[in-house]
């Protein structure tokens, strides 16, 4: 009889190969959802490799929280439109199975970011930025230099993207893209959990009174919140729905305020 019973086992294995890992599958997805409340799943197809999630999200980052879940995860589509006036994203991604042996050491190790909207074109190109003191590339040059890296930043290259924008900031600091690459090391310290640095960075961002300044301000806030001061994120928010009403992120702002409030 146990012989009997090994043999099936061994069938049993044989026939589900690495596709038996729904419950961790799925408990990690869901976890991760209940911290991304405004995003959802809605479809999932499978095959003897993997499987394919399409979702959407009104705040991107969420995208990649969700990407870094699993191993072997690659963001196959994100695609933006408009829903009565509030933005929405559309992704796909594409996931193989994990080895099942990992699974013990991939739950201590998942992370889930908190969601803030960043709205910045994904280009798949890579070139590797030569290093110059004199600038001699032309405007449409660097831009594409820029590009790559955020292109690396939504790869989920934290570390590598950090080291890339400020050598960008560095290089190229009377660039129209040196703001944004700013506010997007800003983003890079806050992923890598430097709070303060990240703080500091963003501060400056927003100082600058451009276009990012309300993705800092509600970043501050998310920084703030990381730090258990909760009365310092509800003041970068509320200053994020007074200065700026009619911006995608005071939505955002507001449904943050209620859920820290307890509505």
């Amino acid at each position: 009889m146990l012989q009997k019973l090994q043999i099936n086992i061994i069938k049993v294995d044989r026939i589900t190969g690495t596709k038996n890992q729904w419950n961790h599958i799925l408990y990690a997805f869901s976890k991760s959802l209940r911290n991304n409340s405004l995003s959802w799943l809605n479809d999932l197809t499978s095959n003897n490799e993997g499987f394919t999630i399409e979702g959407y999200t009104t705040n991107r980052r969420a995208v990649i929280a969700l990407s870094k879940l699993l191993p072997q995860t690659r963001i196959t589509n994100v695609v933006k439109f408009e829903d009565n006036e509030l933005t929405i994203w559309r992704f796909i991604l594409s996931i193989k199975y994990p080895d099942p042996k990992l699974w013990e050491e991939l739950e201590q190790e998942v992370v889930e970011e908190p969601v803030v909207e960043v709205v910045e074109e994904v280009i798949v190109d890579t070139v590797e930025a030569p290093e110059i003191e004199v600038i001699t590339e032309t405007p449409d040059e660097i831009n594409e230099k820029y590009h790559v890296i955020v292109s690396i930043y939504f790869s989920g290259r934290i570390d590598d993207a950090y080291n890339q924008f400020s050598e960008f900031v560095k290089s190229y600091p009377q660039d129209k893209m040196a703001y944004n690459a700013k506010y997007l090391i800003g983003e890079c310290l806050y992923l890598l959990g430097q709070y303060p640095e990240a703080r500091d960075a963003l501060q400056e961002v927003y100082d600058h009174n451009g276009n990012k300044s309300p993705d800092a301000l509600i970043m501050l806030g998310n920084c703030s919140e990381k730090e258990n001061d909760s009365d310092s994120a509800v003041k970068y928010w509320t200053t994020l729905i007074a200065k700026y009403p009619n911006n995608d992120l005071a939505k955002a702002a507001r449904y943050k305020i209620d859920k820290i409030k307890g509505r």
